[in-house]
């Protein structure tokens, strides 16, 4: 028996939209037409351009759509209607963007995993949203934020007694859940503040945000909403609604004592550092979404960034570049902190794994060399684009390829020559024998004998100098120590090691009995000198 493909039910004569494009009317009377390109992009657009775009569905040739468009559509109009859709990659045979996947990799250092649609879970708490934005609740939640920091001042010393010594494996279980129940409010609070101002987010879920793990809320479709006012609320709202968590948890720590309040201050410095960082407007952090949206300068980031390649390519190689943000003149100065400032991010969190990367061994190294290739890959990612940017402009490609020898020159240079104090962190504790140094990786005869050491209490965000000492004989003793000579942690467990004991000049204090120990060593080369100190290479 013979079989046949299926006939198509339908059959494209004309342009048509791709199939994850659509076109949303106003929210309101003053707002604009909207087409949405994906998930998270869109496009402002008039009436005239969005009726075109509703009508090409594929069945329609020129000719039908200046006829179902009328006056006073010509067929120049249309034709320029689709050749400006398909610019902007809306129409089918002209989009090369990917589909939406549930797992996603984003540049630079973003991993995204979607879980769910929260437009369910945003109807259910809606009352409640509706029950905080009134003026009188507002005006107390300001109150509990004010409160909140004015009693971590004032306690300042059980802050900082807090946040320089190791706590119990409970406590720090208890802030994790507790500061990633508040990372959800604060995500839940974009989605609802949007919803009720008539947009809708799509999507929420847990992402790798330079190389920190995080939560997040799409609120793309902000952009429809008509005021810049409302836009700018849906951005800082999540930061408000951790602010009052913490301050909330703030005012708990004067009435408790114990693993209770230890987790109450770990909890309220959580929720501070991270509002903190999300005002920044230098990465896609609420900060920038909010200076962006008050700014109505979609793609404000990568607008800027533009300019500041140009400026810094006109600079070093010449030629000439147009600039995107011509209205604000501040604009180049602050891409230049956007191409910057990520490498800070990324930076300090390899700073802070570089003690887990050397306690890993060869697996450390490795994965402590994967990161240090990406990073000058990025570094050369992004020579790579300002010298485009610049040969775009016309400058001559001997020029670009001289400077950028001589940049590439200079900085092997710098690493080569430049000498630094290089400094080797360790672990310490007191046992029965007196006190012991504890090498992150078990290798103690890396350090000779009289190298002074710094002995410091160490706490989940800080440290204190609690006495000084030198490095003994290179006598290695195998023994079990607590886990808080190891990390800030009271587990109740001992690990095996080996030790080699020091000689104490003063302390350390009766309240410490571990913690980091900090050598100081020879100059060095600069580029030893960061690997181990970020890397905690020990070369």
């Amino acid at each position: 028996m013979t079989t046949y493909a299926p006939m198509p039910t339908t059959v494209a004569v004309g342009p048509q939209l791709c199939d994850d494009v659509t076109v949303h009317p106003p929210i309101a009377e003053n707002s604009s037409w909207t087409i949405q390109r994906g998930p998270t992009d869109y496009l402002r657009t008039t009436s005239w351009m969005a009726q075109a775009a509703s009508l090409m569905d594929g069945s329609r040739d020129l000719d039908a759509l200046i006829r179902d468009l009328g006056d006073p559509w010509t067929r120049d109009r249309v034709v320029g209607a689709v050749a400006e859709l398909g610019r902007q990659g809306c129409l089918v045979g002209t989009s090369q963007r990917k589909p939406q996947r549930v797992l996603s990799v984003r540049r630079p250092f973003t991993i995204q995993l979607t879980l769910l649609d929260p437009s369910a879970i945003i109807r259910v708490i809606r009352p409640v949203v509706r029950l905080l934005a009134h003026r009188s609740v507002r005006a107390l939640s300001a109150l509990l934020v004010v409160a909140g920091l004015l009693t971590m001042l004032v306690g300042h010393r059980i802050v900082g007694d807090t946040v320089t010594r190791p706590l119990s494996i409970w406590t720090y279980l208890a802030a994790f859940l507790a500061f990633s129940t508040s990372s959800v409010v604060h995500e839940l609070a974009h989605g609802a503040t949007l919803s009720r101002y008539g947009g809708k987010s799509s999507r929420i879920g847990v992402m790798i945000f330079y190389l920190t793990p995080a939560f997040f809320c799409d609120i793309s479709d902000s952009w429809r909403l008509p005021e810049n006012r409302q836009r700018v609320h849906v951005a800082l709202v999540g930061i408000y609604a951790q602010l009052v968590i913490g301050g909330i948890a703030a005012l708990g720590i004067p009435f408790t004592n114990g693993d209770v309040r230890d987790t109450l201050v770990i909890l309220c410095i959580a929720t501070y550092i991270a509002a903190a960082l999300n005002v920044l407007p230098f990465v896609k952090f609420d900060g920038y979404i909010a200076l962006m949206t008050h700014l109505d300068e979609p793609h404000l980031r990568r607008r800027a960034m533009h300019d500041a390649r140009g400026a810094v390519g006109h600079v070093l190689f010449g030629g000439t570049y147009e600039r995107s943000l011509v209205r604000h003149r501040w604009a180049t100065a602050y891409g230049i902190a956007c191409i910057v400032f990520p490498a800070v991010l990324v930076t300090q969190a390899v700073r802070t794994l570089g003690g887990v990367l050397a306690a890993l061994g060869t697996s450390g190294i490795v994965l402590g060399g994967c990161v240090l290739v990406g990073l000058a890959v990025w570094v050369l990612n992004g020579l790579r684009r300002i010298a485009r940017v610049a040969r775009t402009g016309g400058a001559s490609r001997a020029r670009i390829v001289l400077v950028t020898g001589v940049l590439v020159g200079a900085a092997a240079c710098v690493l080569g020559l430049v000498r630094v104090p290089t400094t080797v962190s360790a672990s310490w504790t007191t046992t029965e024998h007196g006190t012991v140094l504890v090498a992150s990786d078990n290798r103690n005869d890396t350090f000779a004998e009289g190298t002074p050491v710094t002995l410091y209490r160490t706490g989940m965000f800080a440290r204190v100098t609690v006495g000084h000492a030198t490095v003994g004989p290179a006598e290695t003793v195998r023994m079990r120590v607590p886990m808080s000579a190891l990390a800030p942690v009271r587990a109740g467990l001992k690990v095996p090691v080996k030790t080699r004991p020091v000689h104490v000049d003063d302390g350390p204090r009766r309240d410490a009995t571990s913690g980091t120990a900090v050598m100081k060593g020879p100059d060095a080369p600069l580029w030893k000198g960061i690997a181990m100190k970020y890397f905690g290479w020990r070369i």
